[in-house]
């Protein structure tokens, strides 16, 4: 079996490991910015949503990848509360497509009974 071409197995990778990674990825061929924070901009008439970070790609821009969470608008502590999650891995888009089209098109429909986030 050929070793992966980058850093040395089980040892965390270096600085220089990193950003020989980085150059050999092809440039993104999807848009955060059209398919992540407009989808999410769109639903701020139905949810609250909040800002809580950012990931940095790279030293040269620390706030390429905001973070953001979906609140239902009347959180109510006496209901039962349901996490929907997505992109807990970065290159897995579709747990964030999955998130974002549940919140667009169903989860109003559960609202009367459960706190969503």
């Amino acid at each position: 079996e050929m070793p992966y071409p980058i850093g040395q197995p089980g040892v965390p990778w270096t600085d220089k490991d990193k950003k020989q990674w980085r150059a050999s990825v092809e440039t993104p061929v999807r848009s955060y910015a059209d398919q992540v924070v407009a989808k999410i901009d769109a639903l701020r008439g139905k949810f609250d949503v909040q800002r809580y970070g950012a990931l940095p790609y790279d030293d040269s821009d620390a706030e390429r990848y905001p973070l953001f969470v979906v609140f239902s608008k009347n959180w109510d502590e006496t209901k039962p509360s349901v996490l929907v999650t997505g992109g807990v891995h970065g290159y897995e888009t579709s747990g964030v497509q999955g998130a974002l089209e549940f919140l667009a098109t169903a989860a109003e429909n559960y609202e009367n009974t459960f706190n969503i986030a």
